[in-house]
Protein backbone atom coordinates (compact mmCIF):
# COMPACT_ATOMS: atom_id res chain seq x y z
CA UNK A 1 0.00 0.00 0.00
CA UNK A 2 1.47 3.00 -0.96
CA UNK A 3 1.26 6.69 0.69
CA UNK A 4 2.03 9.62 -1.38
CA UNK A 5 2.40 12.52 0.06
CA UNK A 6 3.03 16.17 -1.58
CA UNK A 7 4.72 19.14 0.38
CA UNK A 8 4.54 22.16 -1.34
CA UNK A 9 5.83 25.80 -0.60
CA UNK A 10 7.84 29.42 -1.66
CA UNK A 11 11.63 28.94 -1.98
CA UNK A 12 13.31 28.85 1.38
CA UNK A 13 10.45 27.90 2.82
CA UNK A 14 12.06 24.70 5.01
CA UNK A 15 10.38 21.88 2.22
CA UNK A 16 13.67 20.18 2.75
CA UNK A 17 14.14 20.36 6.20
CA UNK A 18 10.66 18.96 6.70
CA UNK A 19 11.47 16.29 4.16
CA UNK A 20 14.61 15.46 6.05
CA UNK A 21 13.77 15.57 9.37
CA UNK A 22 10.65 12.63 8.16
CA UNK A 23 13.35 10.32 6.59
CA UNK A 24 15.87 10.92 9.46
CA UNK A 25 13.49 9.99 12.01
CA UNK A 26 12.72 6.46 9.87
CA UNK A 27 15.78 5.76 9.17
CA UNK A 28 17.41 6.18 12.96
CA UNK A 29 14.09 3.56 13.44
CA UNK A 30 15.67 1.31 11.06
CA UNK A 31 13.53 2.20 8.53
CA UNK A 32 14.94 1.41 4.77
CA UNK A 33 14.79 5.37 3.16
CA UNK A 34 16.35 7.01 0.44
CA UNK A 35 16.52 10.73 -0.11
CA UNK A 36 16.61 11.44 -4.04
CA UNK A 37 18.32 15.08 -5.29
CA UNK A 38 17.70 16.81 -8.49
CA UNK A 39 21.35 16.88 -9.25
CA UNK A 40 24.62 14.68 -8.86
CA UNK A 41 25.93 17.71 -7.03
CA UNK A 42 23.57 18.37 -4.23
CA UNK A 43 23.23 14.69 -3.84
CA UNK A 44 26.77 14.96 -3.15
CA UNK A 45 26.21 17.94 -0.99
CA UNK A 46 23.58 16.57 1.40
CA UNK A 47 25.35 13.31 1.94
CA UNK A 48 28.52 15.01 3.30
CA UNK A 49 27.17 17.50 4.95
CA UNK A 50 23.67 17.87 6.05
CA UNK A 51 22.03 14.64 6.40
CA UNK A 52 22.84 10.88 7.15
CA UNK A 53 20.22 9.45 5.36
CA UNK A 54 21.12 7.42 2.17
CA UNK A 55 21.32 10.08 -1.08
CA UNK A 56 21.72 9.82 -4.52
CA UNK A 57 20.83 12.20 -7.78
CA UNK A 58 17.57 11.20 -10.00
CA UNK A 59 20.01 10.43 -12.42
CA UNK A 60 21.28 7.09 -10.38
CA UNK A 61 17.92 5.78 -9.36
CA UNK A 62 18.84 2.44 -11.17
CA UNK A 63 21.69 1.71 -9.06
CA UNK A 64 19.97 1.61 -5.51
CA UNK A 65 20.18 -1.84 -4.86
CA UNK A 66 18.17 -1.51 -1.93
CA UNK A 67 14.96 -3.49 -2.99
CA UNK A 68 13.89 -3.13 0.77
CA UNK A 69 12.83 0.92 0.77
CA UNK A 70 9.93 1.74 2.60
CA UNK A 71 10.22 5.62 2.07
CA UNK A 72 11.58 7.83 -0.42
CA UNK A 73 11.72 11.19 -0.62
CA UNK A 74 12.44 13.50 -3.87
CA UNK A 75 13.66 16.99 -3.41
CA UNK A 76 12.48 18.86 -6.13
CA UNK A 77 10.05 16.79 -8.18
CA UNK A 78 8.93 19.23 -9.89
CA UNK A 79 12.08 18.62 -12.12
CA UNK A 80 11.73 14.98 -12.53
CA UNK A 81 9.84 13.45 -15.79
CA UNK A 82 6.74 11.51 -14.83
CA UNK A 83 8.59 8.37 -16.04
CA UNK A 84 10.93 9.10 -13.06
CA UNK A 85 8.09 9.79 -10.44
CA UNK A 86 6.54 6.19 -11.87
CA UNK A 87 9.52 4.28 -11.65
CA UNK A 88 9.04 5.44 -8.21
CA UNK A 89 5.76 4.47 -7.56
CA UNK A 90 6.17 1.17 -9.32
CA UNK A 91 8.85 0.07 -6.90
CA UNK A 92 7.34 1.25 -3.75
CA UNK A 93 4.19 -0.23 -4.52
CA UNK A 94 5.58 -3.89 -5.46
CA UNK A 95 6.82 -4.23 -2.14
CA UNK A 96 4.40 -5.65 0.44
CA UNK A 97 2.87 -3.98 3.05
CA UNK A 98 2.51 0.38 3.65
CA UNK A 99 5.35 2.12 1.75
CA UNK A 100 5.62 6.15 1.17
CA UNK A 101 6.78 8.22 -1.40
CA UNK A 102 7.23 12.08 -0.58
CA UNK A 103 7.07 14.67 -3.10
CA UNK A 104 8.63 18.07 -2.52
CA UNK A 105 7.50 21.08 -4.44
CA UNK A 106 8.43 24.21 -4.99
CA UNK A 107 4.99 26.59 -5.59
Amino acid sequence: MLFEHVIRGPTQSGKTTILLGFLERLHREGVPVLYVAFSVDQARYMRQRKTFVPCVSKFHLELVENHELRAIGVDDSERCSKDEIDFLRQRLTALPGPTQLLLVETT
